[in-house]
């Protein structure tokens, strides 16, 4: 039996890749991250198809601008005033608040007119932690031409564990309008409006 010594032996080779070429190629991974974060940022979020171009009879069924008042604000009263996401030039204004105890909720707007047959309005509560939407249907249109949505939760029985209804809508504190084909889809459609409820 014949031994060899291990320092006659060649050593197996391993691969090794520098150090200064991985921490080179972290540090050029770390800047196109950076890069694309800021170009994402700085990009338009309003989609095409999500601005809302006038009708031709647009100009003829104007609806009347919607008056923001806080005068007659009672306690406990929120308000939220809505921005259009298209240079539309539409506006609105969002109320909540208990009377009689129970929990209430009012949306009125100058949105531009819309095929009903197709298409309809639809407004939304968000709350942003835990993350949480619902929907409070559809927009109807009132006299002056707004679009306006009210809207109440059903009344608790006795025995109903969701006693306080107010509460269980304190924490959704902004308001969202879609535009939604009526093609069956239950997700939210084409954002239009958005707004906060401000504290008094």
């Amino acid at each position: 039996m014949r031994y060899e010594s291990s320092m006659l032996r060649p050593k197996p080779r391993t691969k090794r890749i520098p150090i200064l070429g991985t921490g080179f190629a972290i540090i050029v991974l770390v800047f196109l991250f950076a890069w694309s974060v800021k170009t994402f940022r700085a990009q338009d979020k309003t989609a095409p198809e999500d601005i809302i171009e006038k009708a031709p009879l647009a100009g003829i069924l104007e609806p009347s601008p919607v008056t923001i008042t806080s005068a007659s604000l009672g306690e406990g009263v929120r308000q939220a005033e809505l921005k259009s996401l298209a240079a539309d030039g539409a506006q609105g204004i969002a109320t909540r608040g208990e009377k009689d105890g129970h929990f209430y909720f009012t949306v009125t707007t100058t949105l531009l007119p819309i095929d009903r047959e197709t298409q309809a309005y639809e407004v939304w509560l968000i709350r942003q932690l835990p993350y949480d939407f619902i929907s409070l249907g559809e927009m109807v249109t009132n006299d002056l031409g707004q679009f306006i949505r009210e809207w109440e939760p059903a009344v608790p029985q006795p025995g109903d564990a969701r006693i306080n209804l107010f509460a269980d809508y304190a924490g959704y504190t902004s308001v969202l309008i879609t535009r939604e084909t009526k093609d069956g889809n239950a997700d939210p459609g084409a954002h239009v409006m958005k707004g906060e409820f401000r504290l008094k």
